[in-house]
């Protein structure tokens, strides 16, 4: 059937890749928590995620819950196998300084957690079984904006929100020295924005939208559309006599639950056979 609170939720955030944005801060936090019990602590978990070999995170694809055909978690992995015109001058821009600070800034700007070797608490805001939806963050924003082409990655304002977000109470010069220069800004933007809005956000889509079967299709046991599924507006699909019997003029398809069939059929919405 098709799921209408996939339709409203698309809706709502404006496409695919919005609403994967909206699940990234949860989907990531997941993730650190789950990869730091899997290598020991925070610490470890971005050494791992630093390492060009993807294989050092890849080998926990499973327990990760990675979509097919997905590798590549980390940033310095991702970039190592992926050959673009900006590759040179991140890499350069790394050379030599401790990339584990670097892998973490992006994490901590990404999950909303500016203290992440200090103070974990936030990595716990949504400790369940279940991803929160959460506006998009400035940083998250922008990275959106440079990939679609609203916001040139040349622009000063766009390389000024990213380095606040991730140099948060800190010199940038010294935090992130690929700021320095215009030209390796620029590609440092282009770059994290195809990691972040791309490569992770397709991720967190597979994790929070697709793995929990809240795709655009979906299959419902009958019992579960019975009882509603514990959702709002996942049941059976709503039918009217006759179009002046219909409560609107929308053209979506709306669904019910029984109870609300028992009440529809009550008012003589449906004619029962």
């Amino acid at each position: 059937m098709v799921n209408t609170d996939y339709l409203r939720a698309v809706t709502s955030a404006g496409d695919e890749w919005q609403l994967a944005a909206v699940y990234l801060p949860s989907v990531m936090r997941s993730t650190v928590r789950r990869l730091s019990r899997l290598a020991g602590n925070v610490a470890s978990t971005m050494t791992l995620l630093t390492d060009a070999d993807c294989d050092a995170v890849d080998r926990w694809r499973v327990q990760l819950d990675y979509p097919p055909g997905f590798r590549c978690l980390g940033f310095a992995g991702w970039l190592s196998r992926n050959d673009t015109d900006d590759k040179a001058v991140v890499l350069s821009e790394f050379a030599g300084r401790g990339d584990d600070e670097a892998t973490a800034a992006i994490y901590a700007a990404l999950i909303g957690c500016p203290d992440l070797f200090v103070n974990l608490s936030c990595l716990y805001f949504d400790d369940n079984s279940t991803f929160s939806a959460t506006p998009v963050s400035d940083f998250v924003r922008t990275l959106l904006e440079a990939r679609g082409g609203n916001a040139s990655s040349d622009n000063v304002t766009t390389s000024d929100v990213i380095a606040a977000a991730l140099c948060p109470d800190q010199d940038v010069d010294s935090c992130f020295p690929a700021f320095r220069a215009r030209r390796s800004a620029a590609a440092y933007v282009r770059v994290l924005s195809a990691y972040v809005t791309m490569h992770l956000a397709a991720y967190a889509f597979y994790r929070a939208v697709h793995a929990p079967g809240n795709d655009l299709v979906v299959s419902r046991s009958q019992s579960r559309l019975a009882l509603g599924d514990h959702q709002y507006g996942s049941a059976i699909l709503e039918h009217y006599v006759d179009a002046s019997s219909a409560s609107n003029g929308s053209r979506l398809v709306a669904v019910y639950n029984c109870y609300d069939a028992i009440y529809a059929v009550s008012n003589g919405h449906w004619e029962c056979k």
